[in-house]
């Protein structure tokens, strides 16, 4: 909202916020401070995240990768009702981004997050080391959603990543940046790199759509873009699949298989 930023334009005890009307390539920005007073935090009521059209781009330099999510955090902010990513809209929160308050979080049916911190996303917890959410509300993260990792540096993914999601978009600012998993994951749709890789320790991502372009940026070769552990694909019977996995110390270590089987073979 184009406000000055100050606690009595955003003295908020109930209605909505509604960020609406952008599309794949658009962005709005969601002040958290006070315009002036950087320790000063907006506490919102209500907030929903709308969109035409889902934003997850992948731009061609790193200098503009921030353009993935129709909404982009500058700093932290508070919530007191309930903070909702509908969709096909996405939420960007950065690796010092966080949503704190009394409120609630909802990632619903067909939305997205994309997030950076170090510790990820987590079921519980309200301090410094939980994450990017830290509300002491309810947390609901859809699995009908989609998600993805941001921002600078190594990160884990965090306890409140779904074991199923829609979409997994590998979207770090630097190349080799690394994501543990701290759960397995299945992703029904599309698994997508731009920068980073996916450690999965003993974690298991498994790609259960079929289709061949599941899979979009992955690398069989170099030091970038590949999932460093267990990675398991769902095929079609007939068709060439490429996994790009690798190896701590060798790095991507990826193949192409043509599959020969009964469909959906594993």
């Amino acid at each position: 909202p184009e406000l000055k930023g100050s606690t009595v334009d955003y003295n908020l005890q109930n209605g909505t916020v509604e960020f609406y009307g952008t599309g794949a390539t658009d962005q709005q920005n969601m002040r958290g401070n006070e315009e002036g007073a950087d320790t000063k935090r907006i506490v919102y009521y209500n907030v929903d995240i709308n969109a035409a059209a889902a934003n997850y781009s992948t731009p061609p330099t790193v200098l503009t990768i921030a353009k993935a999510g129709n909404v982009d955090a500058v700093e932290s902010f508070g919530i007191a009702g309930t903070f909702n990513v509908n969709s096909p809209a996405s939420f960007r929160l950065d690796e010092t981004d966080y949503i704190e308050g009394a409120g609630n979080v909802s990632i619903n049916s067909g939305g997205g997050l994309l997030y950076g911190s170090p510790n990820g996303i987590k079921t519980t917890g309200t301090g410094v080391t939980d994450g990017n959410i830290r509300i002491s509300g309810t947390r609901t993260f859809s699995t009908a959603a989609s998600y993805g990792f941001v921002g600078n540096g190594g990160m884990r993914s965090g306890s409140a990543l779904p074991t199923q999601v829609v979409g997994l978009y590998v979207y770090k600012n630097t190349a080799g940046d690394t994501i543990g998993l701290t759960n397995p994951v299945e992703v029904t749709s599309k698994l997508k790199f731009q920068n980073g890789i996916i450690k999965t320790n003993a974690n298991l991502v498994n790609v259960s759509n079929s289709a061949t372009t599941a899979i979009e940026g992955g690398s069989l070769t170099g030091s970038d873009k590949y999932v460093q552990g267990n990675l398991q694909r769902n095929t079609d019977g007939a068709s060439t699949y490429t996994f790009p996995i690798g190896h701590a110390l060798q790095n991507a270590q990826g193949f192409t298989i043509g599959v020969t089987g009964a469909n959906n073979s594993t």
